[in-house]
């Protein structure tokens, strides 16, 4: 179920146990930020919303629609560097996270960063990031924000993830012990399969669980064909829900 047009969807029905979570993809993620004066806008083809802050006080909103009322993480990934401030975090006028610093002397993509907990009702919230001030070392009040998520509280720790998103999909991989995980989501309506780092795949949606390079385990929805690293994994008849895992 989509949670409407900022960075994140909650997905209500993981492709693999302990997934919950997909991006939107570039072209519709950043369409609802305001500020209250400050430049802000896109760069790398839509992965990220920068924001030039100039001072303390300065703020970004972003519109969260939360599809259905729970209890909520909310999370998000940034691209930390030289000129960054520290932010206050607030969602709804209330403090989630005091002394957010997202200075780093050298360029850092984070993995999702939990900015805090709330009960939500249905409908729209705003999440608003503050400039508190910046790190002695800083040279700026800017920001550089990768993706927002809303994950209802316990369907999942995200700090393990990362993700890559591309003009017609996203791709998250994550680790469970010894066992490498990617899930990969096709934006249906732009194109027949999506390519994403090293998996090619034609479905609505799939999985590919890895120990080392060896593929252990797959699942398709609404697909036939899956490839990684060139290699045919499956090519199915026609389109379908499929899965198979390798016997232990």
């Amino acid at each position: 179920a989509a949670a409407g047009p900022f960075a994140v969807r909650v997905e209500q029905d993981a492709v693999m146990a302990g997934y919950r979570r997909g991006t939107l993809i570039e072209r519709d993620r950043w369409g609802n930020m305001r500020t209250n004066g400050p430049v802000a806008k896109t760069l790398f083809n839509g992965r990220m919303a920068f924001f030039m802050g100039r001072q303390k006080g300065d703020r970004i909103d972003f519109d969260l629609a939360v599809p259905t009322g729970d209890d909520y993480e909310v999370w998000a990934c940034f691209c930390k560097y030289r000129d960054r401030a520290t932010f206050e975090v607030l969602l709804d006028g209330t403090p989630l996270t005091t002394s957010l610093d997202l200075y780093s002397r050298a360029v850092e993509w984070t993995k999702p960063i939990l900015l805090g907990r709330r009960k939500l009702t249905q409908g729209t919230h705003v999440l608003r990031f503050e400039v508190a001030g910046r790190n002695a070392a800083s040279s700026g009040y800017f920001m550089g924000l990768e993706s927002i998520a809303l994950v209802p509280v316990g369907q999942g720790d995200l700090s393990g993830f990362s993700s890559t998103t591309a003009p017609d999909g996203l791709r998250v991989d994550w680790q469970e012990g010894k066992l490498g995980y990617a899930a990969v989501f096709r934006e249906r309506g732009l194109s027949s399969r999506v390519t994403i780092g090293n998996i090619d795949v034609d479905a609505d949606a799939c999985s590919v669980g890895r120990r080392g390079g060896e593929v252990i385990q797959w699942e398709l929805r609404n697909g036939r064909s899956l490839r990684v690293n060139g290699q045919k994994v499956v090519e199915l008849p026609d389109r379908r829900d499929a899965c198979w895992e390798a016997p232990r």
